[in-house]
């Protein structure tokens, strides 16, 4: 995700584009989160450490969940639907974290706002969302990423630095390990009471 504003930053740059809907009318990304639940918590998050982008807006239909993003980014405008920051016209692009079947129904609208966009996965809930998506996009000449959640992680990025042929050497296995005992895994089975983790 930060790649995508930060790409977009530096595309603007580098074919000389000054208009406001590249870079912004003060020279940088201006963008409007949709979904601050868990995951769009961290996008935005990851999203305040990059270079040259502002946070100007967030909605979300969670009382509690605008309160949390205030906390986060106090001067951005918070709103219970996301349609307001499609219509403001000094938003250039949009992070989209809201449940996987709410997607394309924020996605399409953007697009038609003329709005750069960021989803989180899935890219689409079912063959009707992806044809409605594909037709948005094209000829919309706007700048789209689909994220796979954890692996824009910043310690996925540098795993993926790390993991080169040259520093590695021949692969003989690969051993992975989920731990469920963690604080954003409140989704997951409970661990039996009976299980002693010592």
């Amino acid at each position: 995700m930060g790649q995508m504003l930060g790409g977009a930053t530096a595309l603007a740059a580098r074919r000389g584009w000054a208009s406001a809907r590249i870079l912004g009318a003060n020279g940088r990304v201006r963008f409007g989160l949709i979904g601050a639940g868990g995951r769009g918590t961290e996008i935005l998050e990851v999203a305040l450490k990059c270079a040259n982008v502002e946070c100007v807006a967030v909605a979300d239909v969670y009382t509690r969940r605008l309160d949390k993003a205030r906390a986060l980014v106090p001067a951005a405008k918070t709103v219970s639907d996301f349609r307001p920051l499609l219509d403001d016209k000094s938003i250039d692009a949009v992070l989209i974290a809201t449940p996987q079947h709410q997607h394309a129904l924020n996605f399409v609208p953007a697009l038609q706002a003329g709005k750069d966009v960021y989803q989180e996965k899935t890219m689409a809930f079912n063959p009707d969302h992806a044809r409605r998506r594909k037709r948005a996009f094209e000829g919309s000449g706007r700048v789209v990423q689909v994220g796979i959640q954890s692996t824009s992680g910043l310690e996925f990025q540098r795993v993926r630095e790390l993991a080169t042929a040259e520093a590695m050497g021949h692969l003989t296995a690969i051993h992975t390990h989920h731990y469920r005992n963690s604080p954003y895994g409140g989704w997951m089975r409970a661990i039996p009471a009976d299980c002693d983790p010592a």
